[in-house]
């Protein structure tokens, strides 16, 4: 006796089809979900984590790091997965961008070089460096001094010229000098997805709920 049970399905190609319809315009609609919380996220890191140096945020100053953080397009990988995110183009996101506790030390690209650290009087708008550190075009004769801290300091000229007039300018602290600096990362990808989580899971469940619908 053949207690199998068999079952012969005839014509499925129509529901065949519309599997694969439901299929494409599931994975529109999650593309959709997941390429807006990707430019929401970018939103945030942008506006809200580089708005001036603290323990959790940083200060954008040359604008580079700003510029260099992209959307990854949504693109399906095996098994169903789905991949998207933010690319940092530039090496200096990892100086600033990455888990916690994590720190990382510059030297200078010059085999017993200096780094300058730019202090106010050399800052820009936003405190980048302005100029080089021995333009004397821009701060006059520079020399270097021990300061009485005992730090390496680069001195220049306010207004760019050592005398006006006769009289010696005013003399400024432009940049100390370092032979390394280590920096902590401030922004962590933890961070990052957990405040994203809620908003992108919100999404997916009102995209979900359409599906019927389609």
């Amino acid at each position: 006796m053949n207690d199998a049970m068999t079952m012969r399905l005839d014509n499925l190609e129509p529901v065949l089809n519309n599997l694969r319809s439901l299929k494409k315009r599931m994975l529109t609609g999650l593309r959709d979900v997941f390429n807006a919380n990707v430019l929401r996220l970018q939103t945030y890191l942008k506006q809200d984590l580089m708005s001036g140096t603290s323990d959790s945020t940083v200060a954008s100053r040359s604008m580079q790091l700003k510029r260099n953080i992209v959307p990854i397009p949504f693109t399906l990988t095996e098994a169903f997965g789905m991949r998207t995110g933010l690319h940092f183009r530039t090496r200096y996101a990892k100086v600033h961008i990455g888990p916690e506790g994590q720190t990382m030390t510059m030297r200078s690209n010059r085999p017993g070089g200096w780094l300058a650290i730019p202090l106010p009087a050399a800052q820009g708008a936003h405190g980048q460096a302005r100029g080089r550190p021995r333009d004397e075009s821009l701060w006059g004769g520079t020399f270097i001094k021990r300061n009485e801290n005992g730090n390496l300091i680069i001195y220049g000229y306010k207004g760019g010229q050592a005398r006006s007039a006769g009289k010696v300018r005013e003399i400024l602290p432009l940049f100390i000098l370092r032979k390394s600096v280590t920096v902590k990362t401030r922004i962590h990808p933890k961070q990052l997805l957990e405040w994203i989580e809620p908003k992108l899971v919100d999404d997916v469940k009102k995209e979900a709920a359409l599906w019927p619908q389609r």
